[in-house]
């Protein structure tokens, strides 16, 4: 019977350990899901430099969340890190960053940050989607 707890002990450990580093998939539940039809990026996007096009997965873009009409969209790199691509009107931009934080803003859109879920409340921002929140005016 000891042996047994001992070891339902060390898998909750770890379980609560790869929650916490944000180690999991499941830290972005958004890629959990195959792609849909909107989950294109727009034609503001088509001319996209070389470097970065060769980075990306296209399989992996979603439509994230939207904010003043500003789209947003989460994109997997292929070094296992993670983009956040903003198209507002004719305005784009695109920040990539290992798993974890990573902040980007574009003009008139605001700053946004993208975090491993879930994102905690704090004062200055709001929460869009379950990665992304953007701060208050």
């Amino acid at each position: 019977m000891g042996n047994v707890r001992r070891a339902v002990f060390v898998a909750t450990c770890g379980a609560l350990l790869l929650a916490l580093c944000g180690c999991s998939e499941s830290a972005y539940p958004i890629f959990d899901s195959p792609a849909e039809e909107s989950d294109e990026l727009p034609a503001v996007f088509d001319d996209l430099e070389p470097d970065f096009v060769a980075r990306y997965d296209s399989s992996s873009v979603r439509f994230a969340a939207e904010h003043e009409g500003a789209e947003l969209y989460l994109i997997k790199d292929d070094v296992g890190g993670i983009c956040l691509a903003i198209a507002s009107g004719n305005n784009s931009s695109i920040a990539c960053g290992a798993v974890g934080r990573l902040g980007t803003s574009t003009s008139g859109a605001g700053e946004f940050e993208v975090d491993p879920a879930p994102i905690a409340e704090r004062d200055g921002w709001t929460i869009l989607s379950e990665n992304i929140c953007v701060k208050d005016d």
